[in-house]
């Protein structure tokens, strides 16, 4: 699997256009996805990308469905307020 996802990406050093539909989920990290979107689009000008937004549950069910190419995931950890470690995730 991680030889075809790096073959994927070396490949991109060809793309001359096309579609990218990017499936994020809602968290606090969203600055840092748009400022890696916007490098991709001065990289790739001609590559038109679609995104998506929602909850974890909601982008990725659309990647198992095939309506997505990529997806950001976020996973929130709960920590308790004695220090004891974590509550959830």
């Amino acid at each position: 699997m991680a030889d075809k996802i790096e073959k994927e990406f070396v490949s991109l050093d060809d793309v001359s256009g096309g579609e990218l539909f990017l499936g994020l989920a809602e968290s606090c990290q969203i600055k840092y996805i748009a400022d890696a979107i916007k490098a991709l689009k001065e990289r790739y000008p001609k590559l038109q990308y679609h995104i998506t937004s929602g909850d974890t549950e909601q982008v990725a069910e659309k990647l198992q469905k095939g309506l997505l190419d990529f997806v950001v995931l976020a996973q929130v950890r709960i920590y308790s307020s004695s220090g004891s470690g974590l509550l959830g995730g």
